[in-house]
């Protein structure tokens, strides 16, 4: 797997790439924000991360749909 500085990414697209340990999504220490949310008929956990990244120094938001599938890949991968 490449590292975040390795990607070529798209500046239209893309402001910042970086990695977080998938195991890190499971500790609820880590959760800024957890909230009850209902979409078509079914109830999910709305998860807001915040990740300080220590490659840039910087604080990355991670939340919505993204933070829903690593919680749930994390739970599967590392269960």
């Amino acid at each position: 797997m490449a590292e975040p500085n390795q990607l070529k990414i798209n500046a239209e697209e893309v402001e910042d790439a970086f990695s977080v340990p998938l195991s890190w999504f499971l500790d609820d220490g880590n959760l800024d924000s957890i909230m009850p949310m209902e979409w078509r008929g079914d109830e999910f956990l709305l998860r807001t991360y915040l990740w300080d990244d220590p490659e840039s120094q910087k604080q990355f938001k991670i939340w919505g749909l993204t933070a829903h599938i690593v919680h749930s890949v994390a739970e599967i991968v590392c269960s």
